[in-house]
């Protein structure tokens, strides 16, 4: 079964973007989205979720050196919650 994967890596203005075809395992760059807000965010991330039939979804979550979290990985699970995502989709 071929599940389709999209990985995020959330900034402040810019999340960078990575597709996987679990048919080859290889995760292919997608061009960076640039936002200032979580819905210009949204207006991106939303439409490939779909074009693509995403299934799984992998943020990146940035922690501290020391292991623990911090202000920006409390940013990310922030802007996760308020992205607004199908159900359908399995978030990791």
């Amino acid at each position: 079964r071929v599940r389709h994967t999209l990985a995020l890596d959330i900034g402040g203005r810019r999340t960078g973007v990575a597709y996987v075809d679990t048919r080859t395992g290889v995760p292919v760059p997608l061009a960076p989205v640039h936002h200032r807000t979580i819905d210009e965010l949204s207006a991106h991330i939303l439409p490939l979720l779909h074009d693509r039939a995403i299934a799984d979804l992998v943020i990146g979550l940035p922690l501290l050196p020391s292991g623990a979290e911090g202000a920006q990985a409390k940013t990310v699970r922030e802007t996760v919650r308020c992205l607004q995502l199908p159900r359908s989709i399995a978030v990791h």
